[in-house]
């Protein structure tokens, strides 16, 4: 991820943004433009609204288990378990994929808690991300 941030800062691009210490203040779908969304630094009080087309959230080393943020779509998770790949197993009315990292020791023993991996993981997240996409535009 660092390394795309610099090739972009020295190409003069933006196609990839990181807003560290940053709150959700408000979401909203705007197809097919993607989708709204607008932050507020949490140190600096600023706002920022924007359109992507993704979004990685990532909540810092957090051992709450399970998550607060997944309360909204609590009804939707089977049982709080991962696949291989990280992904939290939904429902099949759910079609978002939601990958965790730091969450998954029960099923994943106790490498998930080593930063070690965190690259390999992060790796198998991104590829597990590019086979769905890859699938839905062979579909679509």
């Amino acid at each position: 991820m660092y390394r795309l941030l610099y090739q972009q800062r020295v190409a003069g691009t933006a196609e990839i943004s990181l807003y560290p210490r940053s709150q959700i203040a408000d979401v909203q779908h705007c197809a097919p433009d993607g989708i709204d969304f607008r932050t507020v630094d949490e140190f600096g009080g600023s706002e920022r609204r924007c359109t992507y087309d993704a979004i990685i959230l990532a909540t810092g080393y957090d051992r709450e288990s399970p998550h607060a943020f997944l309360a909204p779509i609590r009804r939707y998770i089977l049982d709080g378990r991962l696949d291989r790949n990280y992904r939290l197993i939904t429902s099949p009315l759910f079609r978002p994929q939601i990958h965790l990292q730091g969450y998954s020791e029960a099923s994943h023993e106790v490498i998930d808690t080593l930063l070690s991996v965190l690259a390999i993981r992060s790796q198998e997240i991104a590829e597990a991300l590019v086979r769905t996409i890859s699938r839905r535009e062979l579909i679509a």
